[in-house]
């Protein structure tokens, strides 16, 4: 990453180098799900590829007499690089600047709507290619089959279940929700008998956040809130970077690393 300029180095100047990083980041953060149900650790630099968990012990010993050695080591994980280009006109940024026509950023929307699908799917669904799971399919995790969310109250009913599995491990909250946009969707049903929408009920339930998920097809997850259960480390956040002149435009690149760390597995609950 070290031949991408900042944006003080670009030649059409800062100032519209911060308007494109500007709607980038925005989009982003309107997209990405993951980081408003977990808490972030982090950004530890780009050069921060790995990260070292515990020690475990790898099952081999030595002996000598009475005495026993027995051989430790760190799991590393791999913090994935997510990368995002797109390019914009140079008589485009040039119509800008001269104040002849509003800026046309939709290919850096579109590339920064990429970048978060990207980091949703990393979160929840971790990379079979980098060895990493996530959220969603994490080995150790609790599961509870959802009912007809169609039938009034069910949602409600099928949260609080959730949240006793949680409770019965000793996680006694806050606890987070995310929901496949289906799910969510659905609590926004007004009870027949009294003026409350299902989600405002939810929402005293889940006091540590509830988002729509579209990573997630089906179903959700309830996690109890906290780094030393579940949490996103970051690399390098989320960036914009100018790479230089292509032909007749300018080139970017939108660059992050990040995995999604699971260090107690049964404080997450798997809505199926």
């Amino acid at each position: 990453m070290s031949n991408y300029l900042s944006g003080a180095e670009a030649p059409f100047g800062a100032q519209i180098f911060a308007r494109i990083q500007e709607a980038v980041l925005a989009t982003a953060r309107a997209q990405l799900a993951g980081r408003r149900l977990l808490e972030v650790e982090g950004p530890y630099g780009l050069g921060q590829r790995t990260l070292a968990g515990p020690d475990r012990d790898l099952g081999e010993e030595s002996k000598a007499g009475e005495a026993v050695a027995r051989l430790k080591a760190a799991a590393v994980f791999p913090l994935p690089m997510i990368e995002s280009t797109f390019e914009l006109g140079v008589r485009e940024i040039a119509a800008f600047q001269q104040g002849q026509s509003p800026f046309q950023l939709a290919p850096a929307v579109q590339a920064a709507a990429a970048a978060a699908r990207a980091e949703d799917g990393l979160i929840f669904w971790g990379s079979e290619a980098a060895g990493l799971k996530g959220l969603a399919n994490h080995p150790g995790t609790q599961s509870l089959q959802l009912g007809d969310w169609d039938s009034l109250g069910e949602p409600v009913e099928d949260i609080i279940k959730a949240v006793a599995l949680l409770e019965a491990k000793g996680l006694l909250g806050p606890y987070a929700l995310a929901l496949a946009p289906s799910r969510f969707d659905v609590l926004f049903r007004r009870y027949q008998e009294a003026a409350l929408l299902q989600i405002q009920h939810v929402r005293e339930i889940v006091t540590g956040g509830l988002v729509k998920a579209a990573a997630l097809e089906q179903g959700g997850l309830l996690v109890a809130v906290g780094s030393y259960y579940a949490s996103i480390v970051l690399g390098q956040d989320m960036k914009l970077g100018f790479i230089g002149p292509r032909d007749t435009a300018y080139e970017f690149v939108i660059f992050e690393s990040l995995a999604a760390r699971v260090q107690l597995p049964e404080a997450v609950v798997v809505l199926r």
